[in-house]
């Protein structure tokens, strides 16, 4: 399976489906019919959200930079009888993350869910970060925010049954931390935009969620494997959760931190 170019940028893929729901599955969701994009998809917190949406029968869409990367989950999916599909997207770009709602709805007819997930990290005084760096988290973090929601909002609101956004933050969002700046303003705009989306979409059918993990186990920004950090399934499973919420309800915002840190 060759990897894909930003010029065909959708990853072939078998388009096969999972008959049965696995973990907590709400029968209320219709899995089946559901449609699920989600950024950063091809590892860490994004992958673990992919692969429990696929097995409890969402049909996936899969975006991330790396095609390599995006090949080998979609192998991975049609071994497995997974239904997915897998988009090269830099959602630094407006005009690509349009075109990855436009795959979608080609695709599926439809989207149910979208989780912002794609995020990174530099982490320096201000004093010595440079213009290039704190750019590149803002327009990966936020901008990418700001693209995708616009992108699939028109679809969600043309829906009877509306639609769920998931936005992936950080502890981050609320703390401060000496290095952390550009990271930290990033992820404090992501909180608020998504207060304010949720304010502005919640009579239009459309639910917004803040998830704030702490520390992940997921390598994130260089860090050490370590048992005591949140691992990335259980954060899957919490997103899982929020969008199987009965449609009376919404839970807006979703704090999640290791149970047993290293005491200081």
């Amino acid at each position: 399976m060759a990897a894909s170019s930003l010029r065909d940028p959708f990853i072939p893929h078998g388009g096969l489906r999972l008959r049965r729901a696995c973990y907590n599955v709400n029968k209320q969701m219709s899995e089946e019919s559901r449609v699920a994009i989600i950024t950063g998809a091809t590892r860490g917190i994004g992958r673990a959200i992919a692969e429990l949406f696929a097995q409890g029968g969402i049909r996936v869409v899969a975006a991330g930079r790396d095609s390599r990367a995006l090949t080998e989950m979609a192998a991975q999916f049609e071994r497995q009888g997974k239904d997915l599909l897998a988009v090269q997207t830099d959602v630094r770009k407006r005009s690509e993350c349009e075109r990855l709602v436009a795959g979608a709805e080609d695709r599926f007819g439809r989207l149910d869910v979208l989780v912002n997930n794609a995020g990174i990290g530099r982490f320096a005084p201000v004093a010595e970060l440079e213009e290039s760096e704190i750019r590149d988290v803002i327009e990966t973090n936020l901008y990418s925010l700001f693209f995708m929601c616009r992108a699939a909002l028109p679809r969600m609101r043309s829906q009877a049954a509306g639609g769920h956004i998931v936005n992936i933050g950080s502890l981050a969002s609320k703390n401060t931390f000496k290095g952390g700046a550009a990271y930290c303003a990033s992820k404090f705009g992501l909180l608020a935009m998504s207060e304010c989306l949720m304010l502005e979409e919640r009579y239009n059918g459309i639910r917004v969620t803040a998830v704030l993990p702490g520390s992940v186990d997921t390598g994130f920004g260089g860090e050490s494997p370590a048992s005591w950090k949140v691992p990335a399934g259980d954060v899957a499973q919490i997103v899982w959760d929020v969008i199987s919420t009965n449609s009376g309800s919404l839970t807006s915002l979703v704090e999640v931190r290791p149970l047993q840190p290293p005491r200081k």
